[in-house]
This record gives C-alpha cells, structure tokens and sequence, in this order.
C-alpha cells in the first residue's frame, strides 16, 4: 500500500487520504471483477486500519451504491477505482470522495471526447480525452450517481494544472487530476483546505 497524499497537492487538504496497490493485471489480461473488487475493499479497510488506530471501520452502500465508511455514528467519503495494474482507494474526514484512474495509454473510442464534454467545460480542450473521463467519472462518484448520469452533465473548469472545479446541478466541489505510475488519477472531493 503506497499513500498518495505525502509530498503532492493532496497535502494542503485535512481529512483527504489516498492509497494505491498494484493489481497482477497483464495488457492482455484483466484480473477477474471479483478480484479487482476484493482489492478494492481490502485497500480501504487497510487505510482505515492505518488511520484510525484501532476505531472499529465498517464499510456500507447507500440505496444508490455509493459507498461510505462509519466509526460508530460518523459517516466518511470512501471511493474505489481499479484498472488491469492498480486500485485506488480514498477515505474523506470532511463529506464525499470520488476516485477514478485509468491509464494514461488507454485508446478511447474516437467519439468519446463529443459524448462526455459539455458546453460549460472552461479550460479543458487541451486535456486528454482520457484524462477529461477521469476527471467526470470521478465527479460522478462524488455526487453518488456513478454513471447512470451522462458525464455532460458534469461541468469542469480548470483551475491550475491539477486542480479543477466541478460543478453538478447546482452542487461543486474540487477536483485533483494527475499522473500516477502511468495511470491518470481523478480525486473529487468535499474540502476543508489546511
């Protein structure tokens, strides 16, 4: 387990923890679903585990299958990604998370970029296709619909390099995008900045 806050633009955020672990993926070959989402569970609870000292950690869904942790009546953001190669896991002290990573080689169908960009997007026509999915799907996680939503309706506007505003009906939060072992990682999330 490798935590992804220390020395990046995660530190400036209190309660924002990241976690990543290599899958056995192969180009060819993805890890069985079941796997990748045994991964996934396995890596939460592991940094709850690491950051809770000993507090009892329980995960569960919400009716939408969102999912969200609880410490005896506290509720925190948890959020779950994997590819072939790696899973991704985010634990949020202050409101909701959403993670998504895919990696940065990945070939989207050619009218990708058209079905996912809405009109409002500010700042984003030089992002990659890729990364610009990323960025919407985690976005989507954050708010609790995952993709049952269309990703035009989620709005970006780029900030800085890695920091970017989504915006979702009439709600927002912010959103880190950067590289990580050769995947692009998306992380939305509810803030208390330090």
């Amino acid at each position: 387990m490798h935590f992804l806050h220390r020395n990046s633009p995660f530190d400036r955020f209190e309660g924002l923890y990241l976690a990543a672990e290599k899958l056995n993926g192969t180009p060819d070959k993805k890890p069985a679903r079941h796997q990748e989402s045994e991964a996934g569970k396995r890596l939460v609870h592991q940094l709850a585990a690491r950051l809770l000292e000993g507090d009892q950690f329980e995960m569960k869904r919400r009716d939408s299958g969102q999912p969200y942790g609880v410490i005896g009546r506290r509720e925190l953001g948890v959020s779950i990604a994997h590819s072939r190669f790696l899973c991704l896991a985010g634990i949020n002290f202050h409101g909701n998370v959403g993670v998504d990573l895919e990696p940065v080689d990945r070939l989207p169908h050619p009218g990708l970029r058209q079905r996912i960009t809405s009109p409002l997007d500010a700042g984003c026509d030089e992002l990659e296709t890729i990364r610009l999915w990323t960025i919407k799907e985690a976005a989507l996680k954050w708010c609790g619909t995952g993709l049952r939503v269309a990703m035009k309706s989620v709005m970006v506007k780029q900030l800085e390099e890695s920091f970017f505003k989504i915006s979702i009906e009439n709600i927002s939060a912010l959103l880190i995008s950067l590289q990580y072992q050769q995947h692009w990682v998306a992380v939305a999330f509810d803030q208390t900045q330090v």
